[in-house]
């Protein structure tokens, strides 16, 4: 049978803490094979403001382990630079290209789609902008050649008519993802880029001609082709299946679902009826409470020497920084 199509068993959620591992050997051999993980952002490594305890433990394993990690993000309102800041502020550390935004993957698109377009007029956030304009793009109020629709804080009304007209004359149509909200720690609903383009449909007639970000594989080819990987050595690591998962299957990556966003405070709930509800289309090739979790495993698959962390257990079970 299709493994795709094969019900997802709650065990999965079940790590034991002995070493022993309810997966079967094809998955022990897939977690084997990973060299470089793609990790989400929102509510994969943090929320808001709050980075999660285990993801220090989980990015200071990897790099014991020789594993290479990304950051992937749909978040197009901030920059690289931006996202650099942030990161700072809450504990993380990162370089320049290791964060990649769903912008990147729109101008790649763009660029292979429409190579001739330089004109491009957005809605989005100033970050935004930044990164079109590093690939090479130049963001104008008027006679654009394409239209780009982001996350935007600060949406203006008066920006979305704009866009609306030249998108019912006819120009390219491109959302930087798909993603109806922004997941937050505030008491707010943060309408995202798919909710816009959704409000544009409605008064174009017109759906975007290119959806770059998750779960287009775009971004996962990019850090395919920057570390030179092949599929199976790839791991996608993230909170939402519509997304994060259904990015990794598209890209034949290792697809790891944590349960640490919306999807998972239900399915840690009820895990009985959630888990095997998921389509084919977007399960998982693996399940796991948090990056704690995943940690463990990979430890036991990457044949780590788990005396050496002795001294050091607390690091992971507890969520300490060393």
């Amino acid at each position: 049978m299709d493994s795709s199509r094969e019900p997802i068993k709650p065990g999965h959620l079940a790590h034991k803490s002995s070493g022993a591992s309810p997966l079967t050997q094809g998955e022990h051999k897939r977690l084997a094979a990973i060299r470089h993980i793609a990790l989400d952002l929102d509510d994969t490594l943090y929320r808001g403001q709050k980075l999660f305890p285990e993801s220090l433990p989980f990015l200071q394993l990897l790099d014991s382990l020789g594993i290479g990690y990304s950051f992937v993000t749909n978040n197009s309102s901030r920059s690289v630079s931006e996202y650099l800041a942030h990161f700072e502020r809450i504990g993380l550390k990162a370089t320049r290209d290791q964060v990649l935004i769903s912008s990147h993957a729109a101008a790649r698109k763009i660029q292979k789609l429409f190579p001739d377009i330089r004109r491009i007029f957005i809605v989005g956030a100033h970050g935004m902008a930044e990164e079109l304009a590093l690939s090479g793009f130049e963001c104008v109020t008027e006679n654009p050649e394409a239209i780009f629709i982001g996350y935007d804080p600060d949406l203006n009304f008066q920006s979305l008519c704009k866009a609306a007209w030249w998108i019912k004359k006819g120009l390219p149509f491109i959302a930087t993802n798909p993603d109806r909200t922004c997941p937050t720690d505030s008491e707010h609903i943060y309408i995202d880029c798919g909710a816009v383009c959704a409000a544009l449909r409605e008064a174009t007639g017109r759906s975007p001609d290119i959806i770059a970000g998750k779960p287009d594989p775009t971004l996962l080819q990019i850090v395919m082709d920057t570390h030179r990987l092949a599929p199976n050595e790839l791991a996608m690591v993230g909170d939402r299946l519509e997304t994060d998962i259904a990015m990794g299957r598209r890209a034949s990556a290792a697809s790891v679902l944590v349960l640490t966003g919306e999807f998972g405070r239900t399915a840690q709930q009820d895990p009985a009826h959630c888990i095997p509800a998921i389509g084919s289309l977007h399960r998982p090739d693996f399940i796991f409470p948090n990056l704690e979790a995943f940690a463990r495993e990979l430890m036991v698959q990457q044949n780590f020497d788990l005396l050496r962390l002795s001294t050091n257990k607390n690091s992971v079970t507890n969520g300490e920084g060393s």
